[in-house]
């Protein structure tokens, strides 16, 4: 890959630290009911896509197989006791795409390719659609880097814009288990349950969201809470 560059002249070695830089504080954002989880503003995501690689289209972008869209309507009933209408959309044929280009070989360029699968929900099915496309680009982009620092637990909302360099401490434990359990299940049996309700309740359940739920932040929250019951059980 020597002599590779994005077409906006980045080279590989340049590529993931430029896609790890910290983004402005506002574009990290706490996950609701779960204090530790970070979500990634996804204009930002797009921004520095385009930074980086181009304009979309040209330098980026993505193309998918609508068969590979699967859509689905439930009911679930909150906490409170409402009963509410939720869309799932999953996209499973995404392919994210980027050029490079080669100025010592005649300006050769190739076009990388990563596929992704994603997943979401919301009260609106054309906005569960989007947020699946868009959870599956970020899931490739992931793959080359972008925001590396978040996925490993050393940036977040709590960091970012309040002192230091917007990392946490290599010595932090991160997420506890007690605030993964605060996140709820909008979905199946348990729909409007806490983790933490789970776990007390259903613990295969618990480890079936670990290994297999779509978002990946709700896995990593389970995964938390299982790995905080089993440290309990055995203390």
């Amino acid at each position: 890959m020597n002599g590779y560059k994005t077409m906006m002249g980045y080279s590989i070695d340049e590529l993931q630290a430029r896609l790890d830089e910290e983004l402005p504080a506002d574009a990290y954002k706490q996950v609701p009911s779960a204090s530790y989880l970070t979500d990634i503003d996804p204009a930002q995501m797009r921004r520095v896509l385009t930074e980086v690689f181009g304009l979309c289209g040209v330098g980026w972008g993505y193309r998918y197989d609508p068969e590979t869209v699967a859509q689905r309507v439930f009911e679930f009933t909150t906490s409170k006791g409402a009963s509410k209408t939720r869309y799932e959309a999953t996209v499973t044929g995404l392919v994210f795409w980027y050029r490079l280009v080669n100025d010592g070989l005649d300006g050769m360029t190739i076009t990388c390719e990563i596929p992704a699968t994603g997943g979401s929900e919301n009260t609106t099915a054309a906005f569960a659609l989007k947020g699946a496309l868009t959870n599956a680009i970020g899931n490739a982009v992931s793959n080359l880097g972008f925001q590396e620092s978040v996925y490993l637990g050393q940036r977040s909302h709590q960091t970012v814009g309040n002192g230091g360099n917007g990392h946490r401490p290599a010595s932090g434990n991160g997420g506890t288990g007690s605030d993964a359990g605060a996140v709820e299940v909008k979905f199946g049996k348990h729909a409007g349950k806490t983790l933490r309700q789970i776990a007390a309740e259903d613990a295969d359940y618990l480890e079936w969201l670990a290994e297999n739920w779509k978002w990946e932040q709700g896995r990593k929250a389970a995964a938390a809470v299982l790995a905080h019951c089993k440290q309990a059980a055995t203390s």
